[in-house]
């Protein structure tokens, strides 16, 4: 009986953890000392951690300008990609966050444009620091 009430307690804080990371639920989140602006065509890249090391399931989240409601969400694949697909060109607030939270979220202005000169993102997990926090890059 104890062994089956940990087994659904695990099981649940599972499902709620992952409930938690990703999805409606998901609140905007800023960090940043200083905003800045990052321009590119189209909505895809790759989330590493300071090695450069890819960083799977973490939660990239799009927001409107003023980052009242979110948008779109996906989770990055097991090689820290991930793309959106269809997203109008326009002012957006791009947030990043790794599963277990160990990173400062990342939060960047993002402005898509067709005529952008750079077509990928990256997103840089940093631990949290006094000075420092993740942050986002075209490339």
């Amino acid at each position: 009986m104890l062994t089956a009430l940990l087994a659904v307690t695990c099981v649940l804080a599972s499902a709620q953890s992952k409930t938690n990371i990703c999805g409606a639920g998901i609140e905007y989140q800023d960090r940043n000392m200083v905003d800045y602006t990052v321009t590119v065509r189209v909505l895809r890249g790759r989330v590493i951690d300071p090695a450069g090391v890819a960083v799977p399931r973490a939660c990239v989240a799009l927001f409107n300008s003023d980052h009242s409601k979110l948008l779109r969400w996906v989770e990055s694949g097991d090689d820290g990609r991930f793309a959106m697909d269809r997203i109008k060109p326009g002012k957006y607030w791009l947030l990043t966050r790794d599963p277990q939270k160990a990173f400062c979220p990342a939060a960047a202005r993002l402005q898509l444009r067709t005529s952008a000169a750079r077509s990928k993102l990256i997103v840089h997990m940093e631990m949290k620091g006094i000075d420092s926090c993740s942050f986002c890059e075209a490339q």
